[in-house]
């Protein structure tokens, strides 16, 4: 099975992907990241499309620990809302 066989998302968002391939790397047991996305890879893709499939993936298979949401104009000269993804394998 390859990185990416799970699903891809739509052109213009690479973040899951990104997602995807960081899992790849991981080690099978005791492995963990952490990655700073803003809100497109939790509120993006209607079901059954990629950005969704991925998400299944990820939440089926047990590896999201939690989702942190932090505060927006956190990171100078930004206004977006920025997300803490923790993922364990």
């Amino acid at each position: 099975m390859g990185r990416f066989s799970v699903g891809t998302p739509r052109t213009s968002d690479g973040s899951l992907l990104f997602l995807q391939h960081m899992i790849s790397k991981m080690e099978p047991n005791g492995s963990r990241i952490g990655i700073v996305f803003n809100g497109s890879p939790l509120f993006t893709g209607d079901s059954g499309s990629g950005e969704s499939e991925i998400r299944r993936w990820i939440i089926e298979n047990d590896w999201l620990e939690c989702v942190v949401s932090l505060p927006d104009r956190l990171f100078f000269n930004t206004g977006i809302t920025t997300y803490v993804w923790i993922v364990n394998k």
